[in-house]
Parts: C-alpha cells; sequence; structure tokens
C-alpha cells in the first residue's frame, strides 16, 4: 500500500520547521504523561507551554507565543533539532507529516519531499 511505504521511505531531517512553524499541538489524551514526565502539575504544562487556564479551572487558553515555536525543540551540537519530550510527544508529532489530521500545514518538509519524489519515481 502507498501509504505504509511512505512510512518505509521517509527519514526525518531534524531541521525543525514543523516545530517552528506549527508549534506545539496539544493532545488532551498525553498532557498527563508529559506532565509526568516533565514532573510537573497538568496545570503547571498548560500554564509554561500552552496558554493559561482558566479561573474555574475546567478549561485553557491557548497563547500562541508559548507554543510556536515549539518550546521543547532543542538544538544539538551538529545544527540538528531534537525533541526535549521525544518519549512522551503528541500524537500529532507522531504522525507528522503524512498522518496527521490537518496535513503538513504549509510546512515544507524536506523528508516528505523525497518521499513523495522516490514514490512518483517507483509509479513511473
Amino acid at each position: 500500500m502507498r501509504q505504509d511505504r511512505r512510512w518505509e521511505i521517509f527519514e526525518c531531517h531534524r531541521c525543525g520547521k514543523c516545530c517552528v512553524e506549527i508549534g506545539l499541538p496539544y493532545d488532551p489524551d498525553i498532557i498527563f504523561e508529559i506532565a509526568q514526565f516533565l514532573d510537573l502539575t497538568v496545570d503547571q504544562v498548560i500554564e509554561r507551554y500552552y496558554g493559561r487556564v482558566t479561573e474555574d479551572r475546567e478549561f485553557w487558553v491557548s497563547e500562541d507565543h508559548k507554543r510556536t515555536p515549539c518550546p521543547f525543540l532543542k538544538s544539538d551540537g551538529d545544527g540538528k533539532k531534537t525533541c526535549a519530550i521525544y518519549q512522551v510527544r503528541p500524537m500529532s508529532c507522531r504522525l507528522y507529516p503524512f498522518d496527521t489530521d490537518s496535513g503538513r500545514q504549509g510546512v515544507d518538509c524536506p523528508g516528505a519531499k523525497i518521499v513523495y519524489a522516490r514514490l512518483e519515481e517507483e509509479e513511473a
């Protein structure tokens, strides 16, 4: 299947474009794991990395300047980018660049370009 083949070919270039341009996605299913990984409360994670918790503590309000670029994006010594919460990263990050609900969101992913070029060659 072509979809499975994309993941077989894909290699992340660790350029960080997705993390810089899209930022940190909110994933309610993983936020508890992120909090535990960082040894913080969920409210602290939201306040530091996403936005602010409402006074009634029922909701939170996104503040894009906190999540874009992703605050967990780090550079290694070789100029490559890495994720400080890679083990517990949100599902959107795990599925990027092919299987996200909202596509690549306009990010020019070099790894995806190579995949599509190679698939085109294979189909020719």
